[in-house]
């Protein structure tokens, strides 16, 4: 029941859309990279205060009998099983971003189709031209029928070009499967388009 307002990652992003609510309408905020915040005290992650919600949820489902593994499970078992991942591509120099600026334009140009080859992408949304409510930014995503999406963006501070996976199987083999599928197609991609670089996981 609650609403979900998505940003570019980063809480400096995060923080700006807080900025645009009444403090009893804020729940939590989150970004990819394992960053949380929970209340309103900070506009930052914050490491201590998610520290004592786990140390929550471990007792609320201690007192059920659960650890909170077995709470995982209950909810990849009704939901379906996740597997959240990055990869990073380093290109260093000149030479290095216009090897990023090429898998970018290979991936706006044919990245459904060789995708589909995953699945079948239901959406394709190319944030350049600014949808969602969000400035324009040179983020690709590619969101699969059964839950599963795909995300890449060129790094704003480090000469990395970055893929997001969040993948959705009916079960763990099955989300395993897909994940490694989906992260050797991105290898394969890009060593067409680099040859001689770093893969760095």
């Amino acid at each position: 029941g609650a609403e979900t307002v998505r940003t570019y990652t980063g809480f400096k992003n995060l923080g700006a859309e807080m900025n645009r609510f009444d403090d009893s309408e804020i729940l939590m905020a989150y970004e990819e990279s394992f960053g949380y915040l929970t209340g309103t005290h900070i506009r930052d992650k914050d490491g201590v205060s998610s520290s004592l919600l786990v140390c929550q949820m471990a007792a609320y489902w201690k007192q059920k009998g659960c650890t909170l593994i077995d709470a995982l499970e209950q909810l990849y078992q009704k939901h379906g099983y996740y597997i959240d991942d990055q990869s990073s591509f380093v290109f260093e120099g000149e030479a290095g971003a216009q090897k990023i600026a090429s898998i970018m334009e290979t991936l706006r140009k044919d990245g459904r189709e060789v995708f589909s080859e995953l699945g079948k992408i239901a959406v394709f949304k190319d944030y350049s031209r600014g949808i969602d409510g969000m400035e324009p930014d040179n983020v690709l995503k590619y969101m699969f029928e059964d839950g599963s999406w795909l995300a890449v963006r060129p790094s704003g501070t480090e000469p990395k070009i970055k893929f997001y996976y969040c993948v959705k199987g009916s079960d763990r083999d099955a989300a395993e499967e897909l994940h490694s599928r989906l992260k050797q197609t991105v290898e394969d991609i890009v060593n067409i388009n680099s040859s001689s670089q770093t893969f760095h996981r």
